[in-house]
């Protein structure tokens, strides 16, 4: 019947289960983070059937060395995890088993699991009991989520001129706000980002200033996005006084902690989410800080009721008789793997004290490498962690500004192409940073040390060249970076 003399559907074998355990293996060995071969032959072309076997070869030697390895030690250039091997295996078994979490026919125990796991995550904030929410796929779809449902609710408030709605933000916001106000139907005109200040920063009284402004101008502030755990240096926004420049314009509040949500976990930083309880909304991505696989995300709501601006029906599904048993009931999407399962698998291995340890361990380091770097002549420290992002830059004295910038592009662009460390760039009040996420619980200080290092070589080789003509000849030959 198949390619390999068995059924195509029937479960894998030895050797399967051999080929993918090497693989395992393979990712995890102390190679470079980042080893791209020449460009992968990945043609469909051709009629002839595979084994799985050869297949699985196949991606070892095609796919496998043109992807970033995430456990590594010197990965940390975006909010990217190593994947718990609990969260590995939880995704084979997802896709064994290949339940849709739409309705109960297709899905039995899909409503129970991501009730459990939203449950779990309320329960880290200290939401009450009455809380509820959706598993989503990401900081985006949570975000689109909140902004949709502040709509609904300022419509049935203020009536439906939405030409006087605004969102304030911070300019340090996610890009998703955008998105969701373009697909809401709002005029990007309608997000008023207020000005941070030079270490991203928004500046005290600055949110409720803006909101009052807008009042004074006859404009209807909707929405106030708290930012917590920004994408450019993971800072936490000042949720305390979002929260009061909302509740005066009589606004919904949403926590956008896709990032942020660590730090409910962490003993020494927990106390810093006691203003999100009093939110309507807040977004909180396992993918991101709860070493799950690919892709989860929540949006957590103190008011579940606000869902029944989601509510949707048809004749086929999402009937009356079943509605409270439909893990689809109120999502956008009505395809949806169980992704429920490998989170509550991962919060089952881990458990909070376990997550507890992992995140606080990551937010020290941080600290200790913030001041270290600060400590350096030849490195800037721009922003201090709130979390355990890190932004910074080599500082040559004899460049300027605009030099700096891009000398500290090329140095980030040369690091991905020869082994690392693997670090991102950003703006930080009109400067080029580099952007370091310490999320690896095997990373350590040493580590980041020899890391810091290279970057420093590669700094000092790359301003000698001749792109940028600084220094001799003489020390241009006397650098060398391993």
């Amino acid at each position: 019947m198949s390619i390999d003399h068995r059924d195509p559907f029937d479960a894998v074998n030895d050797v399967e289960v051999a080929l993918l355990r090497s693989l395992m293996e393979d990712l995890s060995r102390p190679s470079f983070p980042l080893r791209c071969g020449s460009v992968a032959d990945l043609s469909l072309e051709g009629e002839q059937p595979n084994s799985i076997a050869s297949i699985i070869a196949e991606v070892n030697s095609t796919v496998v060395p043109n992807c970033v390895r995430n456990r590594h030690v010197w990965s940390l250039a975006h909010m990217v995890p190593p994947p718990a091997t609990v969260s590995v295996v939880a995704d084979m078994v997802i896709g064994a088993l290949n339940q849709c979490a739409f309705i109960w026919e297709e899905a039995p125990i899909a409503k129970t699991l991501e009730s459990e796991v939203i449950r779990w995550l309320a329960n880290c904030i200290g939401l009450p009991l009455s809380a509820g929410g959706l598993l989503t796929s990401g900081g985006t779809m949570s975000n689109c989520l909140a902004v949709y449902l502040a709509l609904q609710r300022a419509k049935k408030h203020n009536g439906v001129d939405i030409s006087k709605f605004r969102i304030v933000a911070s300019d340090q916001a996610h890009f998703s706000i955008e998105k969701a106000v373009s697909l809401c139907g709002l005029d990007k005109d309608s997000i008023v980002r207020v000005r941070t200040n030079s270490e991203a920063r928004l500046t005290p009284g600055d949110i409720v200033q803006a909101a009052s402004q807008l009042m004074s101008d006859g404009l209807q502030p909707i929405l106030f996005i708290c930012t917590s755990g920004t994408t450019n240096a993971g800072i936490l926004e000042p949720a305390v006084e979002i929260v009061q420049a909302a509740r005066q314009s009589n606004a919904w509040v949403h926590i956008d902690a896709a990032y942020g949500g660590l730090v409910s976990l962490s003993r020494q930083a927990s106390t810093l989410v006691e203003p999100w309880r009093t939110a309507d909304s807040i977004s909180w991505d396992p993918h991101k800080t709860l070493y799950t696989t690919y892709s989860i995300g929540a949006l957590l709501l103190t008011d579940p009721r606000a869902l029944s601006a989601l509510d949707f029906r048809a004749d086929y599904a999402l009937n009356e008789e079943q509605h409270a048993h439909d893990a689809g009931a109120f999502h956008l999407e009505g395809s949806r793997r169980l992704e429920a399962l490998k989170a509550w698998m991962t919060i089952k291995y881990f458990g909070k004290q376990g997550f507890s340890t992992l995140i606080d361990y990551t937010l020290t380091l941080a600290r200790m490498f913030a001041d270290f770097v600060a400590t350096t002549g030849d490195f800037e420290l721009v922003t201090r962690p709130d979390t355990n992002v890190i932004c910074f830059r080599y500082a040559d004295l004899h460049f300027d500004n605009v030099q700096l910038d891009a000398l500290n592009i090329t140095v980030q662009k040369r690091l991905f192409r020869n082994g690392g460390p693997l670090l991102s760039t950003t703006k930080i009040d009109g400067r080029t940073v580099l952007r370091m996420v310490l999320l690896n619980p095997r990373t350590t200080f040493a580590d980041l040390l020899h890391g810091l290092d290279r970057v420093r070589c590669v700094a000092r080789e790359e301003a000698l060249s001749e792109k940028f003509s600084i220094g001799t000849e003489t020390e241009h030959e006397s650098l060398t970076c391993n």
